[in-house]
């Protein structure tokens, strides 16, 4: 291998690596909605050149997690009220999709694998009721992922990340992990029991009350902002 080519090779494993590093900090809300992105600082705190940064933030910028705005830089995105609504309509059509498809294709053994993860979300939630849902514990990818579409499986996780970044505008609602938690379990059922109309219905009442939560969220902003 040429030596150009080990330095293409290097610099998108530092890009991907960086990607990976920048997002977890926009979704835990080191970088809050609307701050500045600095390629500068990053690139020095990951130890690497700027290039495979510059590559990472457009990466997420593809993703919806940042805005590059021309001649200003680039800048974690932030939502209005009508594009989240926008993103929960998108999401809606998505996931119900997709557990129709995960009812018809996940194995027994990925059935199980899900309940396990239900019950260490449980574990978690009991430990702490008023704690955030557990980022870690990824319902909605481990259903996606049942689906055996990596399109599909993508998607859900952009959408999903990018309403993550409302929820960082304000603390969450008192009590809302556990009734996350709740619709989660309800979805589970309804796919154990490969009942994809009634997996649907639950998707779509768990959305519409995500819908609600992020609207509040919002809404307390706006007034906190006046």
């Amino acid at each position: 291998m040429s030596e150009e080519f080990k330095k293409i090779f290097q610099t998108s494993s530092y890009a991907e690596q960086a990607r990976e590093v920048v997002r977890h900090m926009i979704l835990t809300g080191v970088y809050g909605p609307g701050e500045r992105l600095k390629e500068m600082e990053i690139s020095q705190s990951l130890g690497i050149s700027r290039s495979p940064v510059r590559e990472a933030v457009q990466g997420l910028a593809n993703e919806g997690l940042v805005k590059i705005v021309p001649q200003k830089g680039a800048f974690v995105a932030s939502f209005n009220q009508r594009e989240v609504e926008e993103l929960c309509e998108v999401r809606e059509a998505l996931e119900t999709m997709t557990v129709r498809l995960a009812a018809d294709r996940a194995t027994d053994s990925e059935m199980e694998e899900l309940k396990d993860l239900l019950e260490a979300t449980k574990a978690m939630l009991d430990s702490n009721e008023a704690a955030n849902y557990p980022r870690d514990l990824d319902f909605h990818k481990k259903v996606a992922e049942l689906t055996q579409n990596r399109k599909l499986t993508k998607k859900v996780a952009e959408v999903t990340s990018q309403l993550g970044l409302v929820r960082l505008r304000s603390a969450a609602s008192p009590g809302r992990a556990v009734q996350a938690y709740e619709e989660h379990v309800a979805i589970f059922e309804a796919l154990r029991r490969r009942d994809s109309e009634e997996a649907a219905e639950a998707m779509r009442r768990h959305i519409h009350n995500v819908r609600a939560n992020v609207l509040d969220i919002l809404t307390i902003d706006s007034r906190g902002a006046a």
